[in-house]
């Protein structure tokens, strides 16, 4: 049992690290251009939604998706698929996106304040985890 609680931290420790390292790179692009002050607001809309799953909650079915955003800037398409798991996506809904200058890249402002209350919220769940299995393994 022991073994078993170390491997099971250490592979929680892996995806921690990775799952931050790659919300990490994302939030600090977007932070890095929004310190610049390049960013313009531009209106997209969702043209559609990518790994659609159906829930039942409180006996209610809501469909859980990614959008996928779309803008025109200067004639180019530019499209957004979200980082974020959003409830009864609505396709041809209007949503405010940001679109950096220099670097042609875009982000929903709105994702970026989700992912970033979300992974806080997943890295202390994970670090309790973590300690349950290291207290129990060595208490055993």
């Amino acid at each position: 049992m022991e073994w078993l609680s170390w491997v099971l931290a250490i592979g929680l420790l892996a995806y921690m690290i990775t799952y931050g390292l790659k919300i990490y790179k994302i939030i600090s692009k977007y932070n890095q251009a929004s310190k610049r002050g390049i960013l313009l607001n531009v209106n997209g809309y969702v043209v559609g939604e990518k790994y659609v799953t159906s829930k039942k909650v409180f006996g209610e079915n809501i469909q859980l998706s990614y959008p996928t955003y779309e803008c025109h800037i200067d004639e180019d398409k530019k499209q957004l698929d979200s980082i974020v798991q959003y409830k009864d996506v609505k396709i041809g809904s209007e949503v405010g996106l940001l679109y950096d200058k220099e670097t042609g890249e875009l982000w929903n402002e709105v994702d970026i304040k989700l992912i970033k209350e979300k992974t806080v919220l997943r890295m202390i769940v994970l670090i309790a985890l973590i300690i349950v299995m290291m207290v129990i393994s060595i208490l055993s």
